[in-house]
């Protein structure tokens, strides 16, 4: 690219460009000099800054929209001055996720089981390894989740993004954090106006039929985008590159543009279609080891000829792919001998190793019967490590609640240890018991000698209560 990266804002500040972090088909993202700021730049044609700052007003509308409070959204903070596009505020340890999820950023991790792979097929093991090392299943789970926490508050705000695409999602680069933002806000509007047929913009590879066709964008296109991407990040493998992929790519990989176009168009099944297997496929990571079927069903009401092509009101909200998002990182495990994650099974699909795991189930109970299954969270428990189980245990799952958590529970020699149960109002006492035994009641942190025990989580006031049933699955 050859213009200059040197851009001065509507309050003149001069921001000098460093790294592109985003590309899209509208402009270029890059950080800067300042830290936490980046700049977007529209292109022309030929990939040329557009020297033309006429139209820039459009951006400060933009922040006039009615976004929910505490949105991770950036917004346009300024204009810049000759040139379309404008300023915005990015943390700084923050990478898209077409970067945190790429196989090729990480070096392989190294395990026997993954020596053993390596054997009969050396770059399996390597992809497998780079998976593992980019966090395995359960961090996109939980990245995502997020993501979807963003959308779905986006969308009960009556606004759509338009271009979801892995490029325009950031997360933290640190893996031991799940902070997501969206960037690139610049299409966001109304659905009344969004879906009139207006929307020229999107990413290819992951645009719904009408948006690619008509250029109607909706809070309906947006979820099948966000599908597309979930999908790909969580197995590795588009959802409509199968068969016919293959066969239309054969052995000219000058032909790959227009096998792309034509299953990206939305004309095709995606490759685990239930009612047309002709574009199936198996994706590089199999789907039944880190999908469940209730996924599994989302995704083909999501994909199905009549959602794709015939009625998008038949596809999943955001609202509904959220809380399922949660409910299968909540039962993900990871396995002690391979390292891969997988919806909890006795056996590891991956290694057939017996998993050990805590399993805590909790219930809405009234006069001190339990009446209504709420939640389940299913962990692998080595000794020493701190489970924090997430808040949902007790309230069900709340979108604007993701990270926080209820209690801790550390495997000990001696039993389990609980710990750091959240705060209670004082018309609530936390009580656990333990086999042939009766409650107590718990102020601070408790240790179960038993391998099964059951919290009980009571609000005085009008006599309900939530009861967690806890045990160790062997």
């Amino acid at each position: 690219m050859s213009f200059l990266h040197l851009f001065e804002d509507n309050y003149g500040h001069k921001h000098y460009l460093t790294k592109e972090i985003s590309r899209g088909g509208q402009g270029v993202v890059f950080r800067t000099t300042d830290q936490n700021i980046a700049v977007k730049v529209c292109l022309d044609e030929y990939g040329e800054p557009i020297r033309d700052d006429t139209k820039n007003e459009k951006y400060n509308k933009i922040k006039l929209l009615p976004f929910p409070k505490g949105l991770n959204l950036t917004l346009p903070q300024a204009v810049l001055k000759g040139a379309s596009g404008y300023v915005m505020t990015l943390l700084e340890d923050m990478s898209s996720f077409a970067s945190l999820f790429s196989k090729d950023k990480y070096q392989p991790t190294e395990n026997e089981w993954l020596k053993l792979i390596a054997e009969t097929n050396s770059e399996c093991a390597k992809d497998f390894g780079r998976y593992i090392t980019s966090g395995g299943a359960r961090r996109r789970l939980e990245m995502y989740l997020r993501f979807a926490g963003l959308l779905s508050s986006l969308h009960c705000a009556g606004l759509v993004y338009c271009d979801i695409s892995t490029k325009n999602v950031f997360g933290s680069s640190d893996t031991d954090k799940f902070n997501v933002w969206l960037i690139d806000s610049d299409n966001i509007n109304y659905q009344a106006i969004t879906v009139k047929g207006n929307n020229t913009f999107y990413t290819q590879g992951c645009a719904a039929p009408e948006l690619i066709e008509q250029g109607e964008a909706s809070m309906y296109s947006d979820c099948y985008a966000f599908a597309i991407c979930f999908f790909e990040d969580l197995t590795m493998s588009h959802p409509f590159k199968g068969k016919m992929y293959d066969e239309m790519l054969g052995d000219n990989s000058d032909a790959a543009d227009n096998a792309e176009k034509q299953v990206f168009s939305g004309n095709e099944p995606w490759i685990y279609d239930t009612e047309n297997r002709s574009n199936c496929g198996q994706s590089a990571i199999p789907a039944e080891f880190v999908l469940n079927g209730e996924m599994m069903a989302l995704l083909q009401r999501m994909f199905s000829e009549e959602s794709r092509l015939s009625n998008i009101l038949c596809r999943p909200t955001m609202p509904i792919l959220a809380e399922e998002i949660a409910r299968l990182a909540d039962n993900t495990v990871r396995c002690e001998r391979c390292g891969m994650d997988s919806v909890y099974s006795e056996n590891c699909p991956w290694c057939n190793t017996k998993q050990r795991v805590i399993k805590l189930t909790s219930y809405r109970s009234e006069n001190g019967k339990k009446h209504r299954k709420l939640w389940q969270f299913i962990r692998e428990c080595p000794e020493d490590l701190r489970i924090s189980v997430p808040e949902r245990m007790i309230t069900g799952f709340l979108p604007n609640s993701l990270d926080k958590t209820a209690f801790s529970a550390t495997a000990k020699n001696d039993g389990y240890y609980l710990s750091d149960f959240s705060p209670r109002t004082a018309q609530t006492t936390v009580y656990v018991k333990e086999a042939d035994a009766d409650y107590k009641e718990v102020r601070g942190s408790y240790i179960s000698v038993n391998d099964c025990f059951t919290i009980k989580i009571e609000n005085n006031s009008d006599n309900t209560a939530i009861i967690i049933e806890g045990s160790v699955v062997n």
